[in-house]
């Protein structure tokens, strides 16, 4: 089983790890107030879609349940456009174990909470910022690690459904190309809308966009959210060298 998980997610997620330290003034003190927001968050429900174009268009819808310090439940809803017959994916964990369903499979794996736990939420904006917000002014000598040079920049006021958002673009450079992340955040200082574009050296340029249709904060969530129960006749995926565990025997 394969979880999906877009590299333009991951270069979202990595987007936001590299972020600088120093940019122009508005776009440090926006920063700094998205990072406090999302620490101040104990629990968070969102739901949110993401139109990939890698290069042929795809569009995920998703549901976040998120809980501190170490409890998520993340639910694929639908997939169009997506290569072969998935159905979506499910990955949830209680802080003591993870759980990752593939429904078209019809098949998950159990494992413990691992260092990779996060993955499962962390890949979508919402869920990277509510568990590590502090990734957003990493270390300098981290940046200076990996030869980027990141930039940031305040663009104003836009509107975004009923919302006014403010808005920053963050610009990574490379040796061998780079990223633009554009970040729409509300009054409630969390974000809303993210617009990746990326280019690498001769290669055509792709991206994709996150939208945020619902969002609560510190709402009541219930520990049955964090425990995931395998639907009818679901096998366990055989580790390396064993076979799948039928539920039937």
């Amino acid at each position: 089983m394969r979880p999906i998980a877009s590299g333009i997610a991951f270069l979202i997620l990595q987007s936001f790890c590299m972020t600088p330290a120093s940019a122009d003034q508005k776009a440090d003190t926006l920063i700094a107030e998205v990072k406090a927001a999302y620490k101040a968050a104990k629990t968070m429900t969102v739901t949110l879609t993401t139109i990939s174009h890698t290069p042929a268009a795809e569009q995920i819808d998703y549901m976040l349940t998120l809980q501190k310090p170490d409890k998520f439940r993340r639910t694929d809803k639908t997939i169009k456009g997506a290569h072969g017959n998935h159905k979506g994916y499910v990955f949830v964990s209680d802080g003591k174990t993870e759980w990752s369903y593939d429904q078209a499979a019809n098949q998950y794996t159990k494992k413990p909470v691992g260092p990779g736990t996060f993955l499962g939420a962390a890949i979508l904006t919402p869920g990277m910022l509510f568990f590590r917000p502090g990734a957003l002014v990493p270390d300098p000598k981290d940046l200076a690690l990996v030869h980027a040079a990141v930039t940031s920049r305040y663009l104003g006021m836009k509107k975004v459904g009923a919302l006014i958002c403010q808005t920053l673009i963050i610009t990574t450079s490379t040796s061998f190309g780079g990223n633009t992340l554009e970040l729409y955040i509300g009054p409630d200082k969390l974000v809303h809308r993210a617009v990746t574009r990326i280019k690498f050296k001769n290669q055509p340029a792709y991206g994709d966009e996150m939208i945020v249709t619902s969002m609560k904060v510190d709402a009541p969530v219930s520990a049955t959210d964090f425990i995931f129960v395998p639907p009818a006749g679901a096998k366990e995926e055989a580790k390396e060298g064993e076979e799948a565990k039928d539920p039937k025997k």
